[in-house]
């Protein structure tokens, strides 16, 4: 099979000004990604952070920001470290963020900029679409290394089980019910991170070959996988499991 997958300049994405809309729409159908900047304000990034701690539908009552001593026993999340809001309707900032002009004109403006949906899904139209929005989880990742003080200065302590899972690629759009391009989805960063860290993994330009992915592994032909399944795990046999893209090259702040 001849490999059209992107290999990223010098190793790393570029990323946009949201005036660029041209140069952004042009990158993302090229790579299946793009990195737009500064579409949330540094107030609203904040105030975001502040509801995360603080709201009793997120972390608020079960932990404290500033002792990671208690971020064990009442941590709310699993092994992949996202957190579902117990009452979503209780937030504030997250809905703002949700309705965003800013937001909304980005994914506008990939979605105007596609020049057709191989799709034959309901509601896969570039003309005259609504931006769906989706009651969304947080990603809040633990470090995995503390530094603490001591009556000597200071140390690191180890956190080995607050490590997230090691292979979690994933599609969140099923190869075999869904081939065709029927959405776009939005992570928004309200921290920096590196390889290491962040939560975000990529392949460019595979979503040119999504389609022929799943019809080279029809439905059936893979264990513990069905036309149901969102997200949808890459086997860990997959070749796509060594062409990932670690979020540290491909976010800024």
């Amino acid at each position: 099979m001849a490999r059209e997958l992107c290999e990223l300049e010098e190793g790393a994405a570029r990323v946009f000004d949201p005036k660029d809309e041209e140069g952004y729409s042009e990158y993302f159908r090229e790579h299946g990604f793009v990195v737009v900047r500064d579409v949330l304000e540094l107030k609203q990034v904040q105030a975001t952070i502040e509801e995360i701690w603080a709201s009793p539908s997120l972390l608020g009552g079960r932990v404290d920001p500033e002792d990671p001593d208690t971020w064990s026993d009442g941590w709310p999340v699993g092994c992949r470290n996202f957190l579902d809001p117990l009452e979503p309707c209780s937030e504030v900032e997250t809905w703002r963020n949700r309705v965003n002009p800013a937001v909304n004109r980005v994914f506008d403006v990939l979605w105007e900029g596609l020049p057709e949906l191989d799709s034959d899904e309901e509601g896969a139209s570039v003309e005259g679409g609504s931006l769906v929005m989706s009651v969304d989880r947080i990603g809040v990742m633990r470090p995995t290394k503390l530094c603490k003080a001591t009556t000597d200065g200071q140390m690191w302590v180890e956190r080995p089980e607050w490590r997230t899972s090691r292979n979690w690629l994933h599609w969140d759009q099923n190869p075999w019910s869904s081939p065709g391009f029927t959405a776009v989805q939005g992570l928004l960063c309200l921290a920096g991170s590196s390889g290491s860290s962040g939560g975000f993994v990529t392949v460019p330009g595979f979503h040119r070959e999504f389609a022929q992915w799943s019809q080279r592994h029809p439905a059936g032909s893979i264990p513990k996988r069905s036309s149901t399944m969102i997200p949808f795990p890459v086997p860990v046999e997959d070749e796509m499991q060594a062409e990932w893209v670690a979020d540290s090259l491909i976010t800024t702040f």
